[in-house]
């Protein structure tokens, strides 16, 4: 079975000060962030510009690219974040959300699966593409297109929830957003799987002196 590989040459070496890349999602969390919705809805339009230059359903499966499947994938994560009601609600509310959606490693790629799986079958057209010698694979130096904007973007958000509030104060206000989610009808979980790193974290816990530690 042919599969549709994101090889990565991971050199992310991330600090809360230096430059972030501007994507569609990160766009969005920030907006999200703020609690600006005007700022979200220009995000998700910037979203919905690079779906538009995407490969699409119908289009010749020999032109799709790896690059394709991120797009996808931020474009159906800034969608998963819309919700107007969110924006008025508390940052810690608003963090909880968007870590859920977004927090995972390589989180735009996984969004897109159901794409990948497509290209996955052994009857897929892009099975018949001439010399293509396997499937499409792609090297970032610095990980996928905005990975490493999308990790930064949160680390610098949860550094500055952590300054208001202590170890103890911290985890019960998630808790805390979690009950405020779903007041307003949106599922939540905390602890959420974050990477924050270059390596996986299945889940995030902060602790003193350390942005998370590792449950298993």
């Amino acid at each position: 079975m042919r599969a549709i590989v994101v090889s990565f040459i991971l050199a992310i070496g991330l600090s809360g000060c230096g430059m972030v890349e501007r994507t569609p999602l990160t766009h969005a969390v920030t907006a999200l962030r703020d609690g600006n919705y005007e700022d979200f809805v220009m995000a998700k339009a910037e979203a919905q510009a690079a779906l538009n230059t995407a490969w699409q359903h119908g289009m010749d499966h020999c032109k799709f690219t790896a690059l394709d499947i991120q797009k996808h994938g931020e474009a159906a994560l800034v969608n998963r974040l819309d919700h107007p009601e969110l924006f008025k609600l508390s940052e810690e509310a608003r963090f909880v959300y968007a870590v859920n959606v977004a927090g995972k490693l390589n989180a735009a790629t996984k969004e897109a699966s159901e794409l990948v799986q497509s290209f996955q079958q052994p009857d897929s057209d892009y099975s018949l593409c001439p010399d293509k010698g396997g499937p499409p694979t792609v090297s970032y130096q610095d990980g996928p297109p905005g990975e490493g904007a999308r990790r930064a973007v949160l680390r610098n958000w949860v550094d500055k929830l952590k300054d208001g509030h202590d170890d103890t104060q911290f985890d019960a206000a998630m808790t805390n957003a979690v009950a405020e989610l779903e007041n307003f009808g949106l599922s939540a979980v905390w602890p959420a799987e974050l990477t924050l790193d270059d390596e996986e974290v299945p889940t995030f816990h902060p602790v003193e002196n350390n942005v998370g530690e590792t449950r298993r």
